[in-house]
Parts: structure tokens; C-alpha cells; sequence
């Protein structure tokens, strides 16, 4: 009995249709293209990041949910309804911002880190007066080391983070 019902259930179920959705991320205050924008289906683990021109594109469902996130700007949720583009405008939030922390795996409030900081300004890389950014990183923050094994020109430099290498 069981396996007769198991095939007429599969036959009523709603298959989800899957489509791109293409769109563009722009800030609202210059109407600049915003690149590095989470775009993730809320419902999913899929999702994207926008391009160097604010676009991008994802798989989605008509029903599906669209989370927009942004360090420093308003997240959103947009529903897709159906469609198949998008024109997403970000608010700028700057309330907090400052108690944001990069660390090497991602972002996490200032109060909530527990390891060491190390803070390299703008200012502090113009002062170095050197053509690359590894370069410029030289000595600006204890426990980073940068060296080089070679005085080939563009040849690569090893970056040494408190006892870690990355290449």
C-alpha cells in the first residue's frame, strides 16, 4: 500500500523552477555602481558577490528571497516575484561602522574581537612612496613580515602574518 502512494504523491508535488535573475547594485546617494555586494537567496546557500560595475546574477526561484548586504550600507530583503531583473538601491549606514573589524575569515564587531589589531591608513601608505601595496606594508604593523627571496623586478613578496605564511 505504501508503495503505491509514493509514486502519486511524487506526481503531486510542485517542482520549483529555477531562472536567472540579472540586476545592478547602486548606491543611493551618487547612484555609483556598488561592487563587492552579497547578494545570497535567503532560502539557499547560493547567492553571489556584484561585480566591479554593481551587476550580477543568480539562480533563483519565483517565490525566492533576495538578502542584499553591504559593510556600511542598509541591508535589504527584496522578493523576486517573478522577475527576471533587478535595480537595487543601498543606503549608506553609517552608524557604527567604526566598530567594524576586517580580520583574515571575514568581519566581526571591535568589541567582539579577542585577537591583536593592526592599523595601516591611507595616509601611511602614501608616506611609503612605493609602487606596490606589499611593499608599502613593510614594517607598518608588528607580527606581519614581508620579505622577498629574489631582487627580480615584480618577482613575488612572502607575507608572514604571526607565524602563518601566505603566498
Amino acid at each position: 500500500m505504501l508503495l503505491c502512494l509514493l509514486p502519486a504523491a511524487k506526481a503531486g508535488a510542485v517542482p520549483r523552477d529555477k531562472h536567472p535573475l540579472s540586476g545592478r547594485v547602486i548606491a543611493a546617494t551618487d547612484k555609483s555602481p556598488l561592487p563587492g555586494v552579497n547578494i545570497l537567496v535567503k532560502s539557499t546557500r547560493s547567492g553571489t558577490v556584484s561585480g566591479a560595475d554593481g551587476s550580477f546574477q543568480v539562480m533563483v526561484d519565483n517565490n525566492d528571497t533576495l538578502e542584499i548586504s553591504l559593510i556600511g550600507y542598509v541591508k535589504q530583503q527584496i522578493a523576486v516575484n517573478g522577475r527576471s531583473s533587478l535595480q537595487i538601491t543601498l543606503a549608506e549606514n553609517s552608524t557604527g561602522l567604526d566598530e567594524v573589524v576586517v580580520v583574515g575569515y571575514g568581519a566581526e564587531k571591535r568589541k567582539l574581537n579577542t585577537g591583536a589589531i593592526g592599523h595601516v591608513g591611507g595616509e601611511d601608505l602614501q608616506e611609503t612612496h612605493t609602487l606596490r601595496i606589499d611593499q608599502a606594508l613593510q614594517g607598518q604593523t608588528p607580527g606581519v613580515q614581508i620579505t622577498t627571496n629574489s631582487a627580480q623586478p615584480g618577482e613575488a613578496m612572502k607575507v608572514r602574518i604571526r607565524h602563518r605564511y601566505g603566498g
